[in-house]
């Protein structure tokens, strides 16, 4: 069976989560939403698919939560968008400004 990882959709999520994550036990539909710039009912839907993926746990009015997979592969994307802003910063010299997840 081939693995695969998630899609540059999904994987903005599961970062999202991570970060927002990160600083409570939980992140909220909101929050990503905000995050993300996007309608609370889109991440409901987007959360679905991830929960039915085993990458997050989601219970209604409690938050989301990423699984072990799901944590391993939001770390992965986060190191690519690290590695990504330096380049830019330190080679090319744009403004970390620019970056919303600067670690």
């Amino acid at each position: 069976m081939e693995r695969r990882s998630p899609r540059a959709s999904e994987e903005e999520y599961l970062k999202t989560v991570l970060v927002l994550s990160a600083a409570k036990k939980a992140a909220r539909t909101r929050d990503i939403a905000k995050a993300l710039k996007i309608s609370p009912a889109s991440v409901t839907e987007m959360l679905e698919k991830l929960a039915k993926k085993q990458l997050i746990n989601h219970s209604p009015y409690h938050g989301v939560l990423l699984t072990p997979k799901g944590k391993k592969s939001a770390e992965i994307v986060l190191r690519r968008y690290q590695l990504l802003e330096r380049f830019f910063t330190e080679y090319l010299g744009v403004e970390i400004d620019m970056f919303p997840y600067s670690a």
